[in-house]
């Protein structure tokens, strides 16, 4: 098996984590919404921040990834992803929620952007697609 195959398929795992970052906390909104005593207006700004720090937090990560490399910085990425993770699981008010929010957004817009960086590096254009 080819090394680039392997890095697609670490990739893809990476990038499963960024999407259980982004997608986690609506299966668990109205648990966090009786326990808080959340409307959903409230709910929703927590969606808004996580959103506007992933895609602010795009271009830098893509700066780190050509300065240090794809895989430094997806597995910093990864690593921070996870404690904004456990920070957001553990917090007990809401202010404390968006702080999470905000950093898991930061942490998980790593991974995307690396990535594709990373295999268009290693992947031809022509080995690209399902063509």
């Amino acid at each position: 098996m080819a090394y680039r195959w392997i890095i697609l398929v670490f990739g893809m795992l990476a990038y499963t984590t960024s999407y259980f970052a982004r997608t986690n906390y609506t299966g668990i909104a109205k648990f966090i919404s009786a326990d808080l005593d959340l409307d959903k207006a409230l709910l929703g700004v927590m969606g808004s921040v996580f959103l506007y720090a992933y895609a602010l937090s795009q271009m830098p990560w893509g700066v780190a990834s050509d300065r240090w490399g794809s895989r430094k910085a997806i597995g910093l990425g990864v690593l921070l992803t996870a404690v904004t993770l456990w920070g957001f699981a553990t917090s007990a008010t809401y202010n404390q929620l968006l702080f999470w929010r905000v950093a898991t957004g930061i942490a998980a817009a790593a991974v995307y952007v690396s990535m594709a960086g990373g295999l268009s590096r290693w992947f031809s254009p022509n080995a690209r697609g399902l063509c």
